[in-house]
């Protein structure tokens, strides 16, 4: 029975195809990143555009994570921003450009400073190591810091 379980699978539209990140494609979103965020950065964002934490942290110097893993560990991001600039880490949050949960993330991390980095159209997105096979909207980098002394 497993093997005809699995062979079925096997046969099923799909299993032969290519993952969507190959080497070249690797590369150019390694650079991509690597030339906006900093070795030993930390990156927010969010499983809404497909797994690009995985590729952020496995690919690059710098350290991704979830909204969802922070919710999970009931941790808000204001919390998770100043533990991260606290130990001398960058922050950063990628997020949808229209997500509700981006807005409110953005929003949750008074009193630090938030500044828009860069936005990347949809087209762009496998750039960034972004690319969900249910479509990908558009995006926005932001640095977030620790406000400057008045």
């Amino acid at each position: 029975m497993l093997l005809v379980a699995t062979a079925l699978a096997r046969a099923a539209p799909g299993w032969h195809n290519r993952a969507s990140f190959q080497a070249p494609e690797v590369e150019l979103a390694r650079r991509t990143i690597e030339s906006i965020i900093g070795p030993g950065a930390v990156v927010i964002t969010t499983d809404e555009v497909g797994r690009p934490a995985e590729n952020i942290d496995y690919y690059t110097h710098a350290h991704a994570l979830y909204l969802r893993d922070l919710e999970r560990w009931r941790w808000k991001v204001r919390r998770a921003c100043r533990a991260f600039l606290v130990a001398g880490h960058d922050v950063y949050l990628l997020l949808p450009t229209s997500s509700e949960r981006g807005r409110d993330a953005r929003e949750q991390i008074a009193p630090f400073d938030v500044t828009h980095v860069v936005h990347v159209e949809a087209r762009d997105a496998p750039r960034y190591f972004v690319a969900s096979r249910f479509g990908t909207p558009p995006l926005d980098i932001y640095r977030v810091s620790i406000p400057a002394a008045v």
